[in-house]
């Protein structure tokens, strides 16, 4: 199968300032992930490996790892960009290379996954026919509700306790898979079917906040996890 592993990184983050060049075991948090894609190379033959980002540190980063990169305007490297629009993007200056059947997106915020995640992902999406996509999902226990008229309405009974939720789920961030056929046609990929992959074998962190930080480093240095597996 040929593949495309798009990274994404761009300089800005609100909440954490320059995140994604932040150190990590005396690395930056995007070469994790540019390192991880290496060693997915040599289990798939047809893989390229693109960063695409607005930063000059990143690309520099990138570039020293000898990996393509493609360097993102300002108009879609803001807060609000969706990733939709990152990936197509990338999908325009890549018409060359372009008879890839599988996107694989590695957000460098999320380094913790597994090689075997996404050999596994894509067979599981190449024999899927119904589903186009493919996410990588964390369970959660939480207590959730909303807010109505400033009136709290929990989503669950009163009677329902947290551990005794089963059928929660939120995305990890670690690993998302696309079918690349029809990928830049909106309107048909709004409505594609996505699979819900979820692994009990590996703790994973998302890095939203300072304290998803402290976490992986928790993780790292005191339960002695590896960043690739």
């Amino acid at each position: 199968m040929s593949v495309l592993i798009l990274i994404p990184a761009r300089a800005g983050s609100k909440r954490v300032k320059n995140k994604n060049i932040r150190l990590i075991n005396n690395k930056p948090l995007i070469y994790w992930s540019i390192i991880f894609a290496k060693k997915l190379k040599k289990k798939i033959a047809n893989l390229k490996i693109v960063v695409t980002s607005d930063c000059p540190k990143i690309l520099k980063i990138s570039k020293s790892l000898n990996e393509m990169v493609i360097e993102r305007p300002a108009n879609i490297a803001r807060n609000k960009t969706s990733m939709y629009s990152v990936i197509n993007q990338a999908l325009k200056k890549l018409d060359k290379f372009n008879n890839f059947k599988f996107i694989v997106l590695l957000q460098p915020t999320s380094p913790m996954r597994k090689i075997s995640w996404v050999l596994k992902g894509l067979n599981l999406l190449k024999k899927e026919s119904k589903f186009e996509n493919l996410i990588h999902l964390s369970k959660t226990n939480k207590y959730i509700g909303r807010l109505k008229k400033n009136k709290w309405v929990p989503e669950f009974p009163p009677n329902k306790r947290s551990q005794d939720i089963n059928n929660q789920f939120e995305p990890s961030g670690c690993l998302f898979i696309y079918k690349r056929k029809n990928f830049e046609n909106k309107k048909k990929f709004n409505k594609r079917s996505t699979f819900g992959y979820v692994t009990n074998d590996l703790k994973t962190v998302n890095i939203d906040y300072e304290e998803d930080f402290i976490l992986l480093n928790y993780y790292l240095n005191i339960k002695k996890f590896k960043i690739i597996n």
